[in-house]
């Protein structure tokens, strides 16, 4: 899965309406089916929660982990309509070791995968 498959309609995008538009509604809310333009009006959040993942020998690049989170809120959320607030409280109660793990595993990183098994 490439680094940018939550965004496949990117090139497509107005930069000035990402999050807002069609797809959100007046009232910032959106399908979990997109998700990662969700994400881009909360690249603070990510970045936060990449920085606290980041401790793990295992850390993926900042993308990587944005792919990881985008697809754990679009499997959580499934075809609901959510606020963004709720996304931001569902991926702040992650456990973000274990989805960076779950990531970095899936990806083949041999660090992480000494870390699954010796655990």
């Amino acid at each position: 899965m490439s680094p940018d498959s939550g965004s496949s309609d990117s090139g497509n995008d107005n930069p000035g309406t990402h999050g807002i538009g069609p797809e959100t509604g007046p009232d910032r809310r959106i399908h979990a089916g997109k998700v990662s333009r969700l994400l881009a009006d909360q690249q603070l959040l990510v970045t936060n929660l990449h920085a606290e993942a980041g401790s793990y020998p295992w850390s993926l690049p900042r993308e990587r982990f944005e792919a990881a989170l985008e697809r754990s809120a679009a499997k959580r959320f499934g075809s609901e309509t959510v606020s963004p607030e709720k996304i931001e409280e569902y991926l702040g109660a992650l456990h973000l070791q274990d989805l960076s793990l779950a990531a970095a595993c899936a990806e083949g990183v041999p660090e992480a995968w000494e870390h699954f098994v010796a655990t």
